[in-house]
């Protein structure tokens, strides 16, 4: 069976070396809009989302405004530059798709990016999302992230 694994930002680049290391058998596909989480990344595919789309420092220090206009970035930017991924799963059988949630990428891009999946193909494949949550000490504005991310995953599964 033909198995895509799909790792969206940081931390999902981080699980998918994890996973390369541990010699889990399938193709590997990093997708970021950040060239410091893909380079030191093992995937067999990298692909960068538009590299320019970039969250000011100040914004970073202000993250209680910032994260949900970012998500919502961070997605359009996916619409816009999506396609390679899509021709990279034309084939998959089964798909793990993998991101940390809280912060813009992995909570922005994964939910449209699995929904553009599911909706562009005529065949179903088997496909499952494996989320982390933020951390504690991350605050509530990454948990709020996380949770509304979460939401759009699962309007995702209902769908179909």
């Amino acid at each position: 069976m033909n198995t895509a694994v799909i790792g969206f930002g940081g931390a999902g680049c981080r699980v998918l070396n994890l996973l390369i290391a541990q010699g889990f058998p399938a193709d590997f596909i990093a997708v970021d809009n950040d060239v410091r989480s893909l380079c030191p990344c093992f995937a067999h595919r990298k692909i960068l989302i538009d590299p320019d789309y970039k969250i000011k420092a100040m914004d970073r220090l202000d993250p209680e405004h910032i994260f949900p206009p970012a998500m919502r970035d961070a997605a359009n930017s996916f619409l816009a530059g999506g396609a390679s991924l899509r021709d990279a799963l034309q084939n998959a059988e089964k798909t793990i798709w993998v991101a940390g949630l809280g912060g813009s990428f992995g909570s922005g891009v994964l939910p449209v990016a699995l929904n553009d999946f599911i909706h562009c193909r005529e065949t179903n494949p088997e496909t499952v999302a494996a989320v982390s949550l933020p951390f504690s000490w991350q605050g509530p504005v990454h948990r709020n992230n996380a949770h509304l991310a979460l939401r759009k995953l699962a309007e995702n599964g209902q769908s179909n």
